[in-house]
């Protein structure tokens, strides 16, 4: 069977032979030019950055390009696909059970880190809004953020007003959650200090994504080569994580055992485990007496 480039993906390709003409290779994280080159995909490198550890795609999309792309051509599934009114109905009836949108591990992940119903949680890429719904759902008093406009106006038909603006949310919230979103944006630090900053002092910046750290790659580099292209232009690491999280504390894994991220007491940075494929990380902003 034939297998055809769909015009976003051909404008990818293309794009990426073009824009190394007189580009050079920068972190958009801290955009530091010292970097090693881990993988590659045709006109496209990845680069491991020597100042922050963030492994970011050369060349790059301009941030306006960017958005774009997910506003209109990115695709993932459930993630993305707006369902009809039937099967909308049926997904709110069976409160998402037995689906791949289920929120029952955020909801497991937000009270490994003791954050239990009741208190104030935003849903950072939320999206449709299926994972703010269940949380509310849950008990949580959960308010939500994304930057896909058509995604956003969907979540009226489940109740929500999802925020697209950055600039026009509260502050003070005891959770920010994110679920494999921070691979997706142009600069994840800044993402993540701004999360940072929408926290209560002693709430927790809480976020899954996939894992860019080099126990990873060594462990199964075929699974890691698929994680970055056009739609990962950055995968993140421990030590990024570190990085970006400082002064703050910080938990780090990638085991899946939330009996882990439980055990953490939030003063000190921890870093439980990092071969697994998916990195789970967790910041608790410190307190004015800290």
């Amino acid at each position: 069977m034939k297998r055809y480039l769909s015009p976003s993906l051909w404008a990818y390709v293309l794009g990426g032979a073009l824009d190394r003409i007189g580009s050079r290779p920068a972190c958009p994280a801290c955009d530091g030019s010292e970097f090693s080159v881990v993988d590659r995909k045709g006109f496209h490198a990845l680069h491991s950055c020597e100042s922050c550890g963030l492994l970011f795609r050369h060349p790059r999309e301009s941030d306006s390009r960017m958005l774009g792309f997910y506003q209109k051509a990115y695709r993932s599934g459930m993630t993305t696909d707006l369902p009809g009114g039937e099967a909308l109905a049926e997904l709110l009836a069976t409160k998402f059970e037995g689906t791949e949108k289920s929120a029952r591990r955020t909801i497991e992940t937000l009270r490994a880190a003791g954050v239990e119903p009741g208190a104030r949680v935003l849903d950072f890429g939320a999206s449709w809004g299926y994972t703010a719904w269940q949380l509310r759902d849950a008990g949580y008093r959960a308010d939500a953020f994304e930057v896909s406009v058509p995604r956003a106006e969907f979540g009226k038909r489940l109740g929500l007003d999802i925020e697209t603006r950055l600039d026009a949310l509260g502050t003070g919230y005891d959770a920010v959650y994110s679920g494999h979103v921070l691979e997706h944006v142009p600069n994840p630090a800044d993402s993540i200090r701004a999360q940072i900053g929408l926290v209560r002092p002693g709430g927790v910046v809480i976020a899954y994504t996939p894992n860019g750290s080099a126990a990873w790659r060594a462990h199964n580099p075929p699974s890691f080569h698929r994680k970055w292209g056009q739609v990962h232009p950055v995968l993140l690491t421990e030590r990024f994580v570190g990085c970006t999280a400082a002064p703050h504390a910080c938990f780090v894994d990638t085991s899946g055992d939330l009996a882990r991220l439980a055990e953490w007491d939030g003063t000190e940075d921890m870093v439980a485990e990092t071969h697994g494929w998916e990195l789970l990380f967790a910041i608790r902003r410190r307190t004015e007496k800290e």
